[in-house]
């Protein structure tokens, strides 16, 4: 039997183009695999992760978990082009075999073209079967770019797609793995892109010897890590940057320089393809039969919202248990009865987002936000803006509202207890029959805020010490400290936030309508209270708040109810039933119906009516002529049957406790 000649042109050709044709059929079908993922990336949007629709995959029409398939088809791309890759390394190996036979034992240039172009047509073996020479003409160039595109470029591409798809949904487990498969796809680059034009040896190159190369690398990996990141991620603040055109005005994260621009707030749609914050205005996510039926909607716990859009919105009874809004905007949204506050993460003595399982709305923008009736439990709200707030019959236990803005938000029958509103600016706020228990003011702005009826005490007073302006207090109780508890030392952090959010919000008016950039227009009032200046102007003239002065006027407006000759006990008759008549006119306000009438009635504010509790119930009761009283259930009325049982009304308070020397 004869040995085969080891060096014979045909049989080294035909192994060439064996092998070619199996990588070719490879080829195609990565090229292929990365088309559908582009495809099913790029029909994921902002509310398919907001409501974390599962992924329905192009002609498969199987449905994959959003977040499983965001963590595992990266992955499966980077094996198929670990496999492709093998596969060229192989290719190269006989494409050398063959070069060097050819040139070797034909020794006419015609002849090797001739042979050469009974080579398969496939780009590579085109490629890398051309004299070094002939690599660098234009043909030469035009296959290079065209390899360096389906097997470098695209490979990255896809995965930075993906890493930036996902980026809003702000899950940094997923975004790390992104991190790491394009990490781990440059180095497969780097290992096979250079062992394929070099023989198909394998080794790793000299990072020093390709300058361009090693350049392009980094600049992938730095914004793999840095500029496609998301608020609140330890990389996210660690490289601040100032760029003409882009970010002019001050130093901000790289990300939000690039992944967080403007917003066309009449479309509510992003001005940039890319956002590392979810973007959904005007959008309606309440189910408006379990709103009716007094349910809770959409469940939202735990969820990462950190700088979110969701101006004007309905998002009426939906669960924010646990969820981080940090610096997000809630501009104009319906989210009566929305639930806020904590759990149990089985994570102890921390202060962390998420490990201490409260939901946190730090720097947030709620101007002219219906939360009437929302619930708030232990929430971090430090820094807030909630100009024009309907906060009417909501209750905040707990909650952190330091440097927050409460200017003409409306509180009436709301509850706050143990409430923390040091350095807080309630300018002109609305807190008719509010009821703050142990709650702290202390530094707050409180000019013109109204708190008649209102019943201010708990067993430890309310902490007014270096409060700032004059509210009115006709008809309130109350028992106020003057000491007051310090805020958090780092409040100045909470101060920032405020500034910068009302700071926004001016700019935004501004652009709305350019009259209202004039600044005879913002001098004259009329947004003022966008204006950082207009409440620092208070603290400056040294205007503290004179609490027994506000006593006596408290007096006086007790002592104008005409009683006629009358003794004591008739008296406080009187008066009780004058609280009972003007609690059920606050109820049966049909504007905020039913959460002032149900504040009223939780926040036992029925005890300081005494016996004439009765009147108020006849009342609510008198559906057609309260409407505000219409969407009372029957534990509400049952409760105003159980304060009306204990017949043990609540004296009425107006004592002011000096501050300890």
């Amino acid at each position: 039997m004869a040995t085969p000649n080891p060096r014979d042109i045909s049989e080294l050709q035909r192994a060439v183009n064996d092998a070619s044709s199996r990588t070719t059929a490879l080829w195609v079908s990565f090229m292929t695999f990365a088309a559908y993922l582009i495809v099913a990336a790029g029909s994921v949007s902002h509310l398919a992760l907001f409501q974390e629709t599962a992924i329905k995959l192009p002609i498969l029409a199987a449905e994959l978990p959003l977040v499983a398939f965001f963590a595992i088809a990266p992955f499966f791309l980077l094996l198929f082009h670990f496999y492709l890759f093998l596969n060229l390394v192989t290719l190269s190996r006989r494409i050398s075999t063959y070069n060097r036979v050819l040139v070797q034992d034909v020794t006419a240039e015609d002849d090797r073209n001739l042979l050469r172009a009974r080579l398969d047509t496939f780009l590579v073996v085109q490629l890398l079967s051309r004299p070094p020479k002939k690599r660098n003409r234009l043909n030469g160039w035009l296959l290079s770019i065209v390899v360096w595109i389906t097997l470098v470029g695209v490979p990255i591409l896809i995965l930075l797609q993906f890493q930036l798809t996902f980026l809003p949904y702000h899950l940094g487990v997923v975004t790390w793995i992104h991190r790491l498969l394009i990490a781990a796809d440059l180095t497969l680059i780097w290992f096979f892109w250079f062992a394929i034009y070099r023989r198909g040896e394998l080794h790793f190159p000299r990072l020093k010897a390709h300058p361009i190369a090693l350049g392009c690398t980094a600049a992938v990996i730095f914004i793999s890590i840095f500029v496609v990141a998301y608020p609140g991620e330890r990389v996210w603040e660690l490289v601040n940057v100032k760029l003409p055109l882009v970010c002019p005005d001050r130093r901000v994260p790289i990300s939000d320089c690039f992944l967080r621009g403007p917003v066309n707030m009449v479309t509510g749609q992003p001005r940039r393809y890319f956002f590392n914050v979810m973007v959904l205005s005007d959008q309606i996510f309440a189910d408006l039969r379990k709103v009716q039926a007094g349910q809770k909607t959409t469940s939202l716990r735990g969820r990462d919202l950190a700088g979110a859009i969701l101006v004007r919105s309905d998002l009426r009874s939906m669960d924010f248990t646990g969820a981080n809004l940090d610096g997000a905007r809630l501009d104009f949204v319906r989210a009566s009865g929305a639930i806020f506050g904590c759990d149990d993460t089985g994570v102890y003595e921390t202060e962390d987002w998420p490990d201490q399982g409260c939901s946190s709305l730090r720097g947030a923008s709620l101007l002219g936000a219906d939360l009437s009736g929302a619930s708030f439990f232990n929430v971090h709200m430090e820094g807030s803006v909630l100009i024009d707030a309907n906060l009417s019959g909501a209750r905040f236990r707990n909650v952190h509202l330091e440097a927050s803005v409460l200017t003409n938000a409306n509180l009436t029958a709301a509850y706050l207890g143990a409430a923390r509103l040091q350095n807080a600016y309630l300018f002109n706020t609305n807190l008719s029959g509010a009821t703050l228990e142990n709650s702290q003011l202390g530094g707050a702005l409180l000019e013109r805020s109204q708190f008649q009826f209102a019943s201010l005490g708990g067993l430890s007073g309310i902490g007014v010490g270096d409060t700032v302006g004059k509210p009115m207090l006709n008809f309130a109780a109350f028992d106020l400290d003057g000491s007051s508890v310090p805020p958090p030392t780092f409040v100045s952090d909470f101060n920032g936030m405020r500034i910068r959010m009302l700071n926004r919000l001016l700019e935004e008016e501004k652009r709305r309508n350019p009259w209202l950039a004039s600044k005879q227009y913002i001098s004259s009032g009329n947004l003022d209270v966008l204006t950082p200046a207009f409440y620092e102007s208070y603290y400056s003239s040294g205007t503290k708040t004179d609490w027994n002065s506000l006593r006596g006027e408290v007096s006086e407006s007790w002592n104008a109810i005409p009683v006629g000759e009358m003794n004591d006990k008739d008296l406080e008759s009187i008066k009780r039933r004058f609280l009972a008549e003007r609690f059920a006119e606050l109820a049966c306000d049909g504007e905020n119906a039913p959460f002032v009438a149900r504040g009223l009635i939780f926040n036992d504010v029925l005890l300081r009516m005494g016996p004439s509790a009765d009147i108020f119930l006849a009342k609510v009761r008198d559906i057609p002529n309260c409407r505000g009283a219409a969407e009372l259930k029957a534990q509400d009325y049952g409760a105003i049957e159980v304060i009306r049982a204990m017949r043990v009304p609540i004296a009425e308070k107006t004592e002011i406790r000096q501050p300890a020397k």
